[in-house]
């Protein structure tokens, strides 16, 4: 995955190239770009995970393994947006990766991305795949 930078036009695509960091530095940058709105995002990704792996050993543990790996695979996916968040908070990546972008084109994009999370461990595997991708090169 690319450190710095700003995403490029061929990546507007919903779970494209780098899509997975693009989809959360727009997240957390939003239209205004606050730092509020910064820390906002990172603390929803991360307690995210956390509240769904519980709710997901809960569910395991109480004989609910379906909805278990169900949720589990959603928490995965908020597990891959916590890490990217991590990776644009310090000062100036954020600004970097959303350089150039139209944000209310890219928002109206990404409404659907939104729904792609709550696919189990899609946002997992698409995490995965572009950090190999970005790896090898």
């Amino acid at each position: 995955m690319r450190e710095h930078g700003p995403v490029t036009q061929n990546e507007s695509r919903p779970w494209g190239a780098s899509s997975v960091r693009r989809f959360a530095a727009l997240d957390m940058h939003g239209l205004s770009g606050s730092p509020r709105r910064r820390r906002l995002i990172t603390a929803e990704f991360m307690l995210g995970t956390v509240a769904l792996w519980l709710f997901a050993a809960l569910l395991l543990y109480h004989g609910s393994p379906l909805w278990g790996l169900i949720v589990l695979g959603v928490g995965l996916n908020y597990a891959c947006l916590a890490i990217c968040a991590v990776q644009l908070f310090p000062a100036g990546r954020l600004e970097r990766q959303v350089e150039g972008v139209d944000l209310r084109a890219e928002a109206r994009r990404y409404t659907f991305a939104q729904l792609l999370l709550l696919v189990p461990g899609l946002v997992l595997v698409v995490f995965v795949a572009e950090t190999l991708t970005s790896s090898r090169s």
